[in-house]
C-alpha cells in the first residue's frame, strides 16, 4: 500500500525518508515536497531545489541483491520518462543514467540510495527524484541557465500535473518492486 506524505519545503525529501527507512518504516511511503533547501545528487552535489518543482522520494524495500539493485536507477528514469510523455505528450530522455532531458536541458535528476545487510542484500532502496516542473520565479542560477529546464509553461499547468505525475510515477515503482525483505 502506498503512503504519501506532502510537505511544502523539507531538507531533502531522500534523508527524511532515509531516516524513517532505519526506523524500520514499510515500503510504500513516498515524502513528496514543493521545494527543497538541501536536495543533492550524485557525489553530494547540491540540487537545485526552488519552489514550483516536484521532489519526492520513494522508499522500497526489495526482495532483491546489491546487483540488482544497481538497475533501479535507469528503471526510474525509465518510468519516470513514460509518465510525463504520457501526461504530455513531450518528448523526454534519459541521459545515462541519472538525468532526464527535454529540449537538451536537464528537467529531472534522480538518486538511488540505499543500505545493504551483512549478507550483502538490500535492506532498504530510496528512489528519489527532483522534476523541475517550473522555471525559478527570477529563473535559474547563472551556473545552471544553459543546462537546466522545466517542463511546465504556467503555474496552472505544474498545479495540474504535479499530483497525477507523482502518483503515476510512484505506482508503478512501488509495483515492480514491492516485495518486501524479511525482517529479523
Amino acid at each position: 500500500m502506498i503512503r504519501y506524505e506532502f510537505y511544502d519545503e523539507v531538507t531533502s525529501t531522500n534523508d527524511m525518508l532515509k531516516a524513517r527507512a532505519l526506523e524500520g518504516e514499510n515500503a510504500g511511503l513516498v515524502i513528496c515536497a514543493v521545494s527543497q533547501t538541501k536536495g543533492r545528487g550524485t557525489h553530494e552535489r547540491s540540487f537545485h531545489s526552488p519552489c514550483g518543482g516536484l521532489y519526492f522520494s520513494v522508499l522500497l524495500r526489495p526482495d532483491a541483491s546489491a546487483a540488482d539493485n544497481l538497475a533501479l536507477t535507469t528503471f526510474a528514469g525509465e518510468v519516470i520518462c513514460g509518465a510525463i510523455r504520457e501526461l504530455t505528450g513531450k518528448p523526454v530522455y534519459i541521459k545515462p543514467v541519472n538525468d532526464i532531458l527535454l529540449d537538451g536541458k536537464k528537467l529531472c535528476g534522480i538518486l538511488t540510495e540505499s543500505r545493504l545487510t551483512p549478507e550483502g542484500a538490500a535492506d532498504y532502496v530510496i528512489i528519489g527524484a527532483g522534476i523541475n516542473l517550473l522555471k525559478p520565479e527570477n529563473g535559474f542560477p547563472e551556473e545552471l541557465r544553459e543546462i537546466a529546464g522545466a517542463l511546465c509553461e504556467d503555474s496552472a499547468e505544474a498545479a495540474k500535473l504535479r499530483e497525477p505525475l507523482l502518483r503515476r510515477i510512484a505506482e508503478q515503482l512501488c509495483a515492480a518492486r514491492q516485495a518486501p525483505l524479511p525482517r529479523e
